[in-house]
């Protein structure tokens, strides 16, 4: 089965990188979030910038995912935050508690405003 994802990679600023996730959350996503979160890190990330504003589906599967990269995020001494989210997927983050772990800011430039 094939994974409907894309996860662009962007140094954005110093110790700051984002992954604009695009497609489908799913179970699927594992290894490529997986990459790309080791490929931030290599990259001297300090601070995780998910772009969500490409996410066209998540599911159960894709919120576990969420939890697990936030964990492993913690774990390392990064900080991961969240974009881009619209309505649909702000309420799901609220509802799953995930916004308590994973703050949300409406776009890339004011994360960086604030890390400053």
């Amino acid at each position: 089965m094939e994974s409907n994802l894309d996860i662009n990679v962007q140094h954005v600023a110093e110790k700051a990188v984002v992954l604009a996730i695009s497609g489908h959350l799913t179970r699927l996503a594992e290894k490529p979030l997986d990459a790309a979160y080791a490929e931030a890190v290599n990259l001297g990330a300090k601070t995780i910038i998910l772009d969500l504003s490409g996410l066209t589906y998540m599911n159960n599967k894709g919120i576990k995912l969420l939890v697990r990269l936030e964990a492993r995020a913690r774990s390392g001494r990064h900080r991961l935050v969240a974009v881009g989210l619209n309505d649909h997927y702000r309420h799901i983050f609220q509802v799953a508690g995930l916004d308590e772990e994973i703050a949300v800011f409406a776009d890339v430039a004011q994360v960086l405003t604030v890390q400053r």
